[in-house]
């Protein structure tokens, strides 16, 4: 199993969806840190003000293939391909120190298994 951190960078209101759908996909960890972007470009508001917006950046580990569906389904679901929305990407971990990988293994074992008896 190859492990990847995924990084989703959403607008703040679409925490609680992307927490939804990391979950959905088998993360069980999801590190959450509040962030406030500013853009690009940068768009106004009134008076000449330049809007940052807040944002939330979530982190998981997940197998690859899991890690690739998430990514999909966070990119359709919440619609990142439009301005301002957001991002989502992954990282390859070649070591893990702190997290134990079989339990992660055996954890997305159950739910492969969990949804081939609900098919």
């Amino acid at each position: 199993m190859q492990p990847l951190l995924v990084i989703a960078v959403v607008a703040d209101e679409l925490q609680d969806r992307a927490v939804a759908i990391a979950q959905a996909h088998g993360a069980q960890g999801i590190s959450i840190i509040e962030g406030r972007g500013i853009g690009f470009p940068e768009h106004r508001v009134f008076f000449g003000l330049t809007y940052r917006g807040y944002e939330k950046v979530l982190a998981f580990v997940l197998d690859e293939r899991r890690a690739r569906a998430a990514e999909a389904a966070l990119n359709h679901e919440l619609l990142l391909e439009q301005r301002f929305k957001g991002l989502v990407i992954s990282l390859p971990i070649e070591e893990a120190m702190g997290a134990d990988m079989d339990l992660m293994s055996a954890h997305l074992d159950k739910l492969d298994a969990n949804k081939a008896r609900e098919q």
